[in-house]
């Protein structure tokens, strides 16, 4: 009896020895992989051949283009980069896309509470070197509600994120991904009119044998009409062509 229930008790012992799990912490593990070099991500915006500065603004129904590009502390290989580009959709329109290695990259355009970015995914194995690497330009429209005299941010979201072959991670919280942001600057669109080159004056009469031009100047110009008197508007926005020739008397 004694025989037994010693036996019973040491298989009891071992069964529960066996069944103590072994764990470790995701912070542990972190610890251990984080990346001995830094990761640098910056853009290149660009509106009218030249990047956008303060002395170099887009304005509401202008087109520009962001370079985004990475570059390593030395060449290395990874199994997986994941890029989001944060902007600001309530004030910029994304177009395109334009992977420039659409074999090994994709992109999703992503909005939710976070607000609206654009996620740039490896898809196979891709390398990265002390030479900055373009994996894609975004396009973009100002929208016509853009707050002018105001300047915006793009900027890689929190959860980007770099994993090397040797198994090592690249994240902004790891303090070995640096992130460039790029600013874009908005100014107000303009217009004026002249009369043979000189501004208009209201109500004004001019007296001239030969016909008045009448022209205007200004950016992202939709609309430019003369009238005489009660006749029906006469639009002259005509592309390269921002004038007209006022050739009958009267009042416009």
């Amino acid at each position: 009896m004694k025989k037994f229930l010693s036996l019973m008790l040491t298989l009891a012992l071992i069964i529960t020895t066996l069944a103590l799990p072994i764990t470790a912490s995701a912070a542990d593990i972190d610890l251990m992989a984080v990346g001995d070099q830094t990761i640098t991500i910056s853009y290149d915006a660009q509106f009218n051949n030249a990047a956008i500065s303060e002395t170099n603004k887009v304005k509401p129904g202008d087109s520009f283009t962001v370079d985004v590009k990475i570059a390593a502390g030395r060449d290395t290989t990874f199994d997986a980069s994941d890029l989001s580009v944060k902007y600001d959709g309530a004030f910029f329109n994304l177009t395109t896309v334009d992977l420039k290695d659409s074999t090994n990259w994709i992109s999703n355009q992503i909005s939710n509470t976070e607000g609206n970015y654009v996620k740039l995914s490896s898809t196979n194995n891709v390398s990265f070197s002390a030479t900055a690497t373009t994996v894609a330009t975004l396009t973009f429209n100002v929208a016509n509600k853009a707050v002018t005299s105001e300047s915006y941010v793009l900027s890689a979201q929190q959860d980007t994120l770099f994993y090397d072959t040797d198994g090592k991670w690249y994240r902004v919280s790891n303090n070995n991904l640096t992130d460039n942001a790029a600013t874009i600057y908005v100014e107000a669109n303009t217009v004026s009119a002249t009369i043979d080159g000189s501004a208009i004056v209201n109500d004004n009469t001019y007296y001239k044998s030969t016909n008045l031009t009448l022209a205007y100047s200004g950016s992202n110009v939709t609309k430019a009409e003369y009238k005489l008197g009660d006749a029906a508007a006469v639009s002259f926005l005509n592309g390269a062509s921002n004038s007209v020739e006022l050739t009958e008397a009267g009042a416009y």
